[in-house]
Formats: C-alpha cells, structure tokens, sequence
C-alpha cells in the first residue's frame, strides 16, 4: 500500500487505465440512481426502512454493475406492477440513460490525469462493455483527455483478453512491459494485464488481494488515485 511515484520507476513509459470504479465511482453512481430511482417509482419515502432495504435490493442485484439488468427490471417489475409499467427492454434503456447523470470522475482522476498530461507521459482507457461506455467518457470528459479508448465490445475482445491490452500498448506507442495498468478488478483488469508482461497497479480500496489468487499479486495496491505520483 502507499505511494506509487513513477518518477522512481523509469521503465514507466505510459499508462493504461481500467474506467468504472477506478476513474469513477460506478458503484457510487449506481447507488445515487438508486436512491432516487426508489423515491420517485418506487414510491419509498428517503431513510424509511423499506427504501433502505429497496435500495440495498437494488445494489445485490447490481453486484458492482456486473448482474443482468433485464433480469433485475424483470425481478423489480414483479415487485412493483402498478409503479412500472413500461417493457423491460424501456427499464432497461431508461436506468443506462439516467445513470448518467450520477456519474462523477473519482476522487483525483482529474488532476493525475493532467499530471500525467504535463509530464508527456500518454495515457488511455481500456474498458469492458458496450458502445454505450462512449457515452460515459464524454459525459465525464474523458474522451477529449485520453489518448486512446478501448471497449470490450467495440474493439471485438473484452479484458482479461491479451489482444485488448496488446492493441492499447500499440496505439500508445509502447511495449506492454513499460505500460503501467491501473484498474480495480483483479481478474479482468490485474492479472489480464499481468499475461502481457505489463507492471500493475491493483486500486484495492483496503481491501486484500484475493487468496485464490495468490502467486499472481499486483506490482503496486493503492487505496486511491491520489496516491499515484507523477
């Protein structure tokens, strides 16, 4: 844990980052969609115990943006028939089109990635999910500060998939052992950048390394961007 200056790691030459939950908070957004999602359908008065629960209904079947959110608007659809109406697939287009609005560049994002910037060290995004994570970057801003983007299924293959990785440290212009992977999943995003030879940083948030995975830990665990030094 602790500070990763690059300046003490020469062999650095760039850095490729993974974007929900590392440099925005989706669980974050997830949660404040949900808050208001649950007042104003749902019909749950804010702090009562039911919203509560409803919320934190919302957040298990969410599970960090990784559970089916047809299945979730099928399940939430039974529960409440008169509050929703809609098809499932409107549900579903509504909740991507309003997350949105609740999503905010994580804590120090902005000024690593002026850093980094400043410092002439390039930087890009690489991403699992659809087209509709373009919609994200802009929102955030993020598309006009990158160097390269990189999404699952645009590009064709999805982290913890080689060619991914390869293609970003190609479009920056450098070998994978000198591209530093920043990203919070320790499966698609640590060791997917482990298989290419890239040096990582595992942004844990306190949490440990899991044991099923021991043997292939990160090069670096920090707790927040803000700890990464240019």
């Amino acid at each position: 844990m602790g500070q990763l200056s690059l300046r003490n790691h020469r062999g650095i030459q760039a850095v490729l980052f993974d974007l929900d939950n590392t440099l925005h908070d989706r669980d974050a957004a997830f949660r404040g969609w949900a808050e208001r999602f649950t007042t104003e359908r749902l019909g749950h008065l804010p702090a009562s115990p039911s919203f509560l629960a409803q919320v934190e209904w919302l957040a298990e079947r969410d599970d960090k943006g990784y559970g089916s959110k047809p299945l979730l608007f099928t399940e939430l659809q039974q529960r409440y028939p008169e509050q929703l109406s809609e098809s499932v697939e409107e549900l579903v287009t509504n909740f991507h089109n309003d997350l949105i609005a609740h999503t905010h560049l994580e804590t120090g994002a902005a000024a690593l990635l002026q850093q980094l910037a400043s410092a002439s060290i390039p930087f890009g995004i690489v991403t699992n999910g659809s087209a509709r994570q373009q919609r994200k970057l802009e929102h955030l801003g993020l598309d006009r500060l990158t160097e390269c983007i990189f999404i699952s299924e645009v590009f064709g293959a999805r982290k913890p998939e080689p060619a991914i990785f390869h293609a970003a440290a190609s479009h920056l212009g450098v070998a994978p052992n000198t591209c530093l992977f920043v990203g919070d999943h320790p499966v698609n995003d640590i060791v997917g950048a482990q298989k290419v030879g890239m040096p990582t940083a595992w942004l844990c948030r306190g949490e440990t390394w899991p044991a099923a995975l021991v043997g292939t830990p990160p090069d670096f665990c920090l707790n927040a961007l803000s700890e990464i030094d240019v």
